[in-house]
Formats: structure tokens, sequence, C-alpha cells
């Protein structure tokens, strides 16, 4: 089965998240808001097989930035629980749920 991921994310929210970003001199984290839309495609050949793709789609539609840099992880690696919980709790009283995380090092590309 091949499996295909998209990101959609308007312009203004962005814009919004690039502008503050770019103002912080050091590497900042948080998590992308929105919502994710999975279904699949069957298609049926001639010769009466069927190939299945998987297609995901995250919304990113709003974004919640860590007050400090390694906030979000414990000294293993993994999502501290009491900053999940506030995260999950502030994404459901607005209708949304967690679909990625961003890091963002100011001193050079974002990319890498």
């Amino acid at each position: 089965m091949c499996t295909n991921v998209s990101v959609v994310c308007p312009s203004v929210v962005y814009a919004a998240m690039l502008t503050e970003l770019t103002c912080v001199p050091d590497i900042k984290e948080g998590f992308l808001l929105g919502s994710s839309t999975d279904y699949t495609c069957t298609q049926i050949t001639d010769a009466d097989m069927g190939a299945q793709t998987s297609h995901t789609t995250r919304h990113i539609s709003s974004y919640l930035p860590m007050d400090g840099l390694g906030e979000m992880y414990s000294a293993s690696g993994a999502v501290r629980d009491d900053t999940l919980a506030r995260v999950t709790e502030f994404a459901h009283a607005n209708h949304l749920s967690v679909v990625g995380w961003y890091r963002w090092r100011s001193c050079g590309d974002p990319w890498e």
C-alpha cells in the first residue's frame, strides 16, 4: 500500500507564525494544531488486481509555542505528560487536535 501525506496551512497562519519566530533570537519549539483527514483509495485494474493508496491531509489552523527550549520533553526525550495534558486541553477547548510539532532555529536555515 502506498501512503501520501500532505499539509495544508493557510497563509495567514504561516505569516503569523513566521513573523513571531523571526523575532526570537534563539531556538523555539511548539505544537501545530488543526485537524487530520485520512482516506483510502482502491483502484481495480483489468486483471482484477487492487492497489490501495492511503491519503492523509493535515490541516494546520493554529500553533501553540512553548515558553522555553526543552519544555516539551523529559530528559529521556519523551513528551512530558503535564505539557501534553495542557496542550490537549487547550486544543479540545478550541475544537482542534494536535497534528504536529515544530522547531525553529533562527541562527540558520529552519529546515536543516
